[in-house]
Parts: C-alpha cells; sequence; structure tokens
C-alpha cells in the first residue's frame, strides 16, 4: 500500500483526522492549533493524493513538474483564502494562514515528495 510505506505521512493524515475529529465532532478548542495546524498540513495532506490522482489518469505525462505544482498550490491557496469567504461565511481570510501554508508546501516537497513519488512510480512495475 502506498501511503502506509511512508509513516510521516501515514501520521501527517492521522493528526490531521484527529484534529478534525476534535474541533468539528467533541467541539473541543486547541487554541493555536485550531487556526493554524490545517494551513499547516494543508499541502502534506492534499499534494500526495493530487499527484497520485495525476499518476492515475496521465501516466504517460510522468510525474507533475515542480512549476505545475507550485501552481496549482497557489490556485488552492486563492481558492482557500479567497473564494471560500466569499462562498461560506464559515472560512475566513487570514493573512496568517500564508506562511503556514508555504511551510506546509515546502515540508511535502523537500521531505515527502521524493519518497511518495518513487512509492507510487515504482509500485507500478511490480
Amino acid at each position: 500500500m502506498i501511503i502506509k510505506d511512508n509513516k510521516i505521512l501515514v501520521g501527517l493524515y492521522v493528526v490531521f483526522i484527529l484534529h478534525q475529529f476534535f474541533e468539528r465532532i467533541l467541539d473541543v478548542s486547541l487554541g493555536l492549533l485550531d487556526s493554524f495546524l490545517d494551513p499547516l498540513l494543508c499541502f502534506p495532506v492534499l499534494l500526495p493524493i493530487l499527484e497520485y490522482e495525476w499518476k492515475r489518469y496521465y501516466p504517460e505525462r510522468g510525474r507533475l513538474a515542480l512549476p505545475e505544482l507550485t501552481t496549482l498550490t497557489l490556485i488552492f491557496i486563492a481558492l482557500f483564502e479567497f473564494g471560500f469567504p466569499r462562498i461560506n461565511s464559515r472560512f475566513v481570510f487570514d493573512w496568517y494562514d500564508f506562511p503556514f501554508y508555504l511551510l506546509g508546501f515546502l515540508f511535502y516537497v523537500f521531505f515527502l515528495r521524493n519518497q511518495f513519488l518513487y512509492s507510487i512510480y515504482s509500485d507500478s512495475k511490480k
């Protein structure tokens, strides 16, 4: 299984799901974590799914190039911070989210991406 091979990625998914459970279901407030954990984990959680689906639907194209991944990340940030708050009042624009999005993106690109891409592309050759 692709995800379970990367223990850091599994840990990030677990932290993300637990935070959502505590925040949404149990209505437990965790202070600053509630404000900044979601933007921090957003891209390490979202981008592997996006890259897996890209490989699944466009295997002949190979992996997403870094400029493509960066552009998609910027589009998602614009959607999350500018689009969603216009559609639903539960979403709030916050400039402080931007550095956390950036940190999450950089963490994915520099620490998770190569191992994840290796696992999905070497898995298809088995």
